[in-house]
């Protein structure tokens, strides 16, 4: 593997570039959870795979190799995207040794899958079960983070199953109960009144087996929703049938409102505690997004709410122009560019290329436990 360098000690030039290689016996990348990180997209400029022994084969092409080393495919523990056709028995055979990997320390989300895959099944016809999830079974550092906005630590999962031509979605969140969090508590009864003790437990991975007891003393657990036209709504599984159930939705970053005070108290431990996190925070803030962000915000201050309240309907997923996810942004823009195309865009592409905010010129959105929210134009 060929890592971009900036003139460092060791580099050696591939294309005229300075880059070192990283060998098998200079960095531990095995790992699946190391390989997601070190692989993820952009981290690396160019990658050129050398070819041993078994790995020399004319059938097994570099991506594959790439796949395997992110952990993807089920080989990580706590993230995975896989899709599998009902009518393939190898195929659902493996998607069941996925889940029960992944969802190995989470028996709320191991249930609810298994049962959407045999509501699946049921149908009696070809379908196509898709599903991305990340499971990281660590609530506190998922919390500290949500506290900033950033969603990288958030457990959650996507399962589509598409049937007819039409797609059931349906969603997995952690669900706050309303009960007011004690995180001193927390680290009284866990972590014998040490938070480091926390810091220790992640290090041997022990945290995972008592997420879910933490989870408990907090009020939250791990939900699934279906996502209906108006946003997520509860539901059960009966049969080959999904029965709606009614129900108010309390999410996590409400507990996050709502006690400010008591999770300023769980932030500050990670902040001077953990030199990876704070890094990873102080990089999400101080990222262009963010910032424009914040100055869209700042500008809407002044902004006329709606009459009614709408919500965007259709599926999006990053900006038209420069390809950023909406699942980090809290704002979405139905805009009309300066050329005068219209694009679903992000923050930072709308104060650049947009044309002010108002009807016919750009309708802003904000994410909530809906879906995205009309706010103002």
């Amino acid at each position: 593997m060929n890592q971009k360098l900036s003139g460092k000690p060791g580099a050696v030039h591939y294309g005229g570039v300075p880059y070192r290689e990283i060998g098998a016996d200079a960095a531990e990348i095995a790992h699946p959870e190391k390989g997601g990180k070190w692989f993820e997209d952009g981290a690396q400029e160019d990658i050129v795979v050398h070819r041993f022994g078994r790995f020399v084969d004319p059938w097994l092409e570099d991506q594959t190799i790439i796949d395997e080393i992110r952990g993807e495919g089920g080989e990580s523990d706590f993230r995975l995207r896989y899709a599998a056709r009902t009518d393939s028995p190898p195929q659902m055979a493996a998607l069941r040794q996925r889940v029960e990997n992944i969802f190995f320390f989470n028996e709320e989300w191991l249930g609810a899958v298994t049962q959407l895959i045999r509501y699946a099944e049921r149908k009696g016809r070809p379908v196509k079960i898709d599903i991305v999830a990340y499971s990281p079974e660590d609530i506190l550092r998922a919390i500290a983070a949500s506290a900033f906005g950033f969603p990288g630590y958030v457990p959650t999962f996507r399962l589509g199953i598409e049937h007819d031509g039409v797609v059931e979605r349906f969603i997995g969140v952690p669900e706050w109960d309303g009960s007011p969090p004690d995180f001193n508590k927390v680290i009284s009864e866990h972590f014998a009144g040490d938070s480091f003790g926390y810091f220790l437990a992640c290090h041997f991975g022990v945290n995972r087996s008592m997420n879910s007891d933490i989870m408990i003393d907090l009020g939250m657990r791990y939900a699934v929703f279906r996502e209906g036209e108006s946003g997520p709504e509860r539901f059960r599984v009966q049969g080959a049938s999904i029965i709606s159930v009614k129900g108010a939705i309390l999410s996590m970053n409400q507990m996050i409102y709502e006690h400010q005070e008591e999770v300023g108290q769980l932030v500050e431990i990670f902040m001077t505690t953990d030199q990876g996190f704070a890094e990873t925070i102080e990089s999400f803030v101080n990222s262009d997004h963010n910032i424009a962000e914040r100055q869209l915000a700042k500008m809407l201050e002044s902004e006329a709410p709606p009459a009614e309240e709408m919500f965007w309907c259709g599926d999006i997923t990053d900006c038209d122009l420069c390809g950023q996810p909406f699942a980090l942004m809290r704002f979405m823009i139905d805009a009309i560019l300066l050329g005068g195309v219209g694009a679903n865009v992000c923050a930072l592409c709308f104060l650049k290329e947009g044309t002010g905010i108002g009807a016919g010129r750009g309708q802003i959105y904000e994410t909530d436990e809906k879906g995205w929210r009309h706010i103002a134009g």
